[in-house]
Formats: structure tokens, C-alpha cells, sequence
């Protein structure tokens, strides 16, 4: 840690050069903390920042994982020379829908 805190950044950078935009969230890895597992809803929440530092809105969540570029996750914490790695990435549809979008047409009623 170079006898300093450990850096404060983004720990998830979702980035579509489609439509020049990146949304970002902070505040997912612990400090100091050895190893961690840790789940990242990609649904809209206050906590997803456009790179302006302007709350993300739904749209801009759905338009940036819709073309997604590029997918950052930060692997390192802390200042100074450290190893760091990342074991594994699951990437997953919930159950059941987020967004008004996600859910199915109304099915044509039977006569």
C-alpha cells in the first residue's frame, strides 16, 4: 500500500463507443480485505455514475449494456507495486425483469 489509503476510483467501468458513453460504480471492493466476492446488480440504481460524474439514468444503463465495449473491472487497490488478480467473472440474466422494456408483450387475448 506504500504506507498510504488505498485509491479511490471506479471499480466497474462499463464503456459503448456505440453511443460514446461510459457508466461507471464505485464503492464495491472493501478495503484491505484479502479476497472478496462480490455481486454487481446491472439494473439502475443511484450508484451507477456517468464519467461527467452525473447520476446514470436508466437509459443510459440500458443504451451502454445494450453496445457494451468494453467491460473494466479494477483489479488492484492500493498504491505502490501489489498483485492482484481476479478469479472469476459471471455475467447473468436475473429471473426475473428489471425494466419495464424486459417484460414480454401482452399475448393477444383469445376469442
Amino acid at each position: 500500500a506504500a504506507g498510504r489509503d488505498p485509491a479511490m476510483v471506479e471499480d466497474l467501468v462499463l464503456i459503448s463507443e456505440l453511443h460514446n458513453l461510459t457508466v461507471m460504480r464505485a464503492g464495491l471492493v472493501q478495503a484491505w480485505v484479502y479476497a472478496q466476492e462480490i455481486d454487481v446488480d446491472l439494473s439502475p440504481s443511484p450508484a451507477w455514475r456517468l464519467s461527467s460524474g452525473a447520476p446514470a439514468s436508466p437509459d443510459d444503463l440500458q443504451r451502454v449494456l445494450s453496445s457494451l465495449s468494453s467491460l473494466l473491472i479494477r483489479g488492484g487497490f492500493y498504491h505502490g507495486r501489489e498483485t492482484a488478480w481476479i478469479r472469476d467473472v459471471h455475467l447473468y440474466r436475473r429471473a426475473t425483469p428489471a425494466l419495464p422494456s424486459e417484460f414480454p408483450p401482452p399475448s393477444p387475448a383469445a376469442d
